[in-house]
């Protein structure tokens, strides 16, 4: 986890810096086109040729934009690569070819549950698809008859246009031992049908949603 943060922080820094160079290289070509321009009006101040002169600056104006245009495309390049060097996705498609879902290249699927680098179990499917019997709703019954289960926060929200219900729940693994506070998706994606898929943090504090958000947003039915 630590190597994950560094290697967060180190890509934040790069990318900021990338970012911050395009400043000043934005600002030493406007240099150079002011020292240009004022070399168009020296050279040509004695012929006192306004037509030749307005031709000069328009080379000019020309010349720094097609130079600002390759400089930006390069740094978006350079900023592209360095988020998408710690962010591969590979994808992941069960047998019956049900549904397809993307998943960051560190993790190792084991059936149907997820596990990081370390070999920690971090997501899973609970269990995947599911039919719904009529007017049933996600999370009906959730922690009713589990008292290792409290439910901590039910939110409604839309991915890919799917209705999906989130909930964040405390569980305790055993009396006295270890606690999760899962983040178990619905969605809604078809009349009678949804998928249900837990990713498991071990702290309320967690900042993961938005990683949790983008991988069932790349659910294909």
């Amino acid at each position: 986890m630590m190597n994950k943060k560094i290697s967060t922080i180190t890509g934040s820094l790069v990318i900021i810096a990338i970012a911050t160079s395009i400043g000043l290289v934005f600002l030493s070509s406007k240099e150079k086109g002011i020292q240009y321009k004022n070399d168009i009006v020296l050279n040509n101040s004695d012929l006192g040729n306004k037509g030749e002169v307005k031709q000069e600056e328009e080379k000019m104006v020309e010349y720094i934009q097609n130079e600002e245009n390759e400089i930006e495309k390069k740094i978006i390049e350079d900023i592209q690569n360095e988020e998408n060097k710690d962010s591969k996705w590979q994808k992941y498609t069960p047998g019956d070819n049900s549904f397809s879902i993307k998943y960051p290249i560190s993790w190792k699927i084991d059936g149907s549950v997820f596990n990081d680098e370390n070999g920690n179990k971090i997501a899973e499917f609970m269990p995947g698809i599911i039919n719904l019997q009529p007017n049933q709703k996600c999370f009906d019954d959730l922690g009713n008859n589990d008292s290792r289960i409290k439910i901590i926060s039910r939110k409604n929200t839309t991915i890919n246009n799917y209705q999906t219900v989130l909930v964040v729940s405390e569980v305790l693994t055993n009396p006295g031992g270890r606690k999760w506070f899962p983040n178990t998706y619905c969605m809604y994606y078809k009349e009678g049908k949804a998928f249900i898929m837990t990713f498991y943090n071990e702290s309320l504090t967690s900042n993961n949603e938005n990683m949790y958000k983008k991988i069932m947003s790349t659910l294909e039915f």
